[in-house]
């Protein structure tokens, strides 16, 4: 239910405009301008887009819930849009980022697949209900310096000012039971803060935040063959929200309303308190490590890791030099997924996913950049 009405909410926010359209149109205003990047001075713009679902397809946990359901515990999506410039060792640039974690029963999304679909149950069956979700999405400005350390080290770090623009945190635990093929009594208790209410259709006053955040990186070359890469990203960081709405609340079905099939409908009786108070939220630091091997001049094998909050993969990449041109194959063997990265001195694009089929894709990665140096 969490899952579900949060992810409506975001569509409604785009609809809406909330979403910046500058980071939209940005994409438009680069494309025609890349340039070789080989300039003391550039204009960067960079898209990075990170999805995945442990237990449905994405395309259901965006809210349509009309794919099969198996076992995980898990959704997470990790958006950023970027657009400034680069001058020697220095950067500045606007950024917008989206930050998405739920982590939840097995059997709750189960109930959810059944009940939206309105699918049979069967009397008796019994199904827990937890969900917790954990997203912001927030923009500002982010500011940057590299520097050369020792010949063979270099250090990078970030340092962003943000305005929060969405928040969703908390969590739901109860439970819910089948007593017929069409009808389940259900009781949970709820604790959230949010901009959008995903439960109870609150209406609510914008939200209004500052925040930041500190990013850290850090490239070594080892020898001629080895060198490696780290990326602590949000090492701290925070969002400051000015009287947050939020609402601790328990609901039951003790009420029940059908719709014209006769299947139960969300409609749950509840009291508890809804209110208004400041909260501070913190970000989750994400950790991406790479070890690089240079097999011949032209070829190199990277071996990385990666961790996003209690998610963590490895991945496998085999990459080619093409002339001034790389192309990259990518292997994340438990996640039986593959890509390719193609780059370009001016730009680079790559593309990570499971499955070419949307209903039964559960991850899906997409990174781009363009670079115009003058």
């Amino acid at each position: 239910m969490v899952l579900l009405k949060s992810s409506k909410a975001s569509f409604k926010r785009l609809k809406e405009g909330r979403v910046n359209r500058p980071f939209l149109y940005a994409i438009l205003l680069c494309l025609p301008a890349a340039g070789y990047a080989q300039s003391d001075t550039q204009l960067t713009f960079s898209f990075e887009s990170f999805n995945y679902s442990d237990s449905t397809s994405l395309h259901s946990i965006l809210g349509h819930w009309s794919d099969e359901v198996g076992g995980g515990s898990k959704a997470l999506s990790v958006s950023r849009i970027m657009l400034g410039f680069e001058y020697n060792n220095y950067s500045l640039q606007t950024v917008y980022r989206d930050d998405s974690y739920y982590n939840f029963d097995n059997e709750t999304v189960h109930f959810i697949y059944l009940t939206e679909n309105k699918l049979p149950l069967v009397n008796g069956q019994e199904y827990d209900l937890y969900i917790k979700p954990d997203k912001s999405s927030s923009e500002g400005l982010r500011f940057g310096t590299n520097q050369q350390i020792t010949p063979k080290l270099k250090l990078h770090g970030f340092f962003s000012l943000l305005k929060a623009t969405n928040l969703t945190h908390g969590n739901l635990n109860g439970h819910a039971m089948a007593v017929g093929s069409n009808d389940y009594d259900f009781n949970f208790a709820s604790d959230l803060y949010y901009e959008d209410d995903p439960l109870f259709d609150r209406v609510t006053d914008r939200l209004s935040g500052k925040g930041y955040s500190i990013d850290l990186m850090l490239d070594y070359e080892i020898n001629d063959k080895w060198s490696i890469n780290l990326e602590l990203l949000d090492v701290v960081g925070e969002l400051l929200i000015d009287q947050a709405a939020f609402t601790r609340a328990e609901a039951t079905s003790d009420i029940k309303v059908f719709d014209e099939n006769g299947y139960l409908t969300y409609d749950p009786v509840i009291s508890g308190l809804e209110s208004n108070k400041d909260f501070v939220y913190q970000f989750n630091m994400q950790t991406h490590f790479s070890v690089n091997y240079k097999i011949s001049d032209k070829n190199s094998l990277v071996l990385e890791y990666h961790r996003l909050l209690d998610f963590d993969y490895q991945n496998l990449i085999l990459s080619q030099q093409l002339g001034l041109n790389q192309l990259s194959w990518i292997l994340i063997p438990e996640l039986e997924t593959v890509g390719i990265e193609f780059k370009h001195p001016s730009f680079s694009i790559g593309l990570e996913t499971d499955n070419l089929d949307y209903k039964k894709m559960k991850y899906f990665s997409l990174n781009t950049q363009l670079f115009w140096a003058f």
